[in-house]
Order: structure tokens, then C-alpha cells, then sequence
């Protein structure tokens, strides 16, 4: 997918208030984004700007799993963490 595709396809996502497709937007849009938020505009793209809702992608093979913004996280040593490992 191209660039002016992609921005065409974040442009008629139907959650436009989310905060992963306004980073997306931003970054398709040449603007330069943090770290964290890279993630979350990168999860965004991967989970189709959130269409059927924002959830967990639920695949921890992906180097980014543990950032995921929506997921459950469990408390491991008094600390948050998202998956096993």
C-alpha cells in the first residue's frame, strides 16, 4: 500500500477521535512522533484503525505486543505487565 492510499484509508476510518489514528494521520502526514507513540500509531495501522473496536490484537509473536494499548495487563512483581515471558 502507498503512502496516499494509506492516508486515504486512515482519512475514511470511522473512529477518527482515537488517539492511534490521529498519530497515524500524523505520521502519514510526514510529522515526527515519539517512540510510544510510533507504537500505538503502528498498532492503528496493524489493527485496521480500530474498526471493529479497540481491543487486544491478542498476538504475542509481535515485537510490539507488550506496548498494545488496549489489553488487559496483569500486575507481575508490582509491576504492570501485558503477557507471559
Amino acid at each position: 500500500m502507498g503512502r496516499e492510499q494509506a492516508i486515504g484509508e486512515v482519512d475514511r476510518a470511522k473512529r477518527q477521535g482515537l488517539r492511534g489514528v490521529k498519530l497515524l494521520r500524523r505520521h502519514l502526514y510526514g510529522e515526527r512522533l515519539t517512540r510510544g507513540d510510533a507504537i500505538v500509531a503502528k498498532c492503528c495501522e496493524c489493527m485496521g484503525c480500530y474498526e471493529e473496536g479497540r481491543f487486544s490484537c491478542q498476538n504475542p509473536v509481535c515485537p510490539l505486543f507488550p506496548y498494545m494499548p488496549y489489553q488487559e495487563r496483569k500486575a507481575v512483581n508490582g509491576r504492570e505487565r501485558c503477557c507471559e515471558g
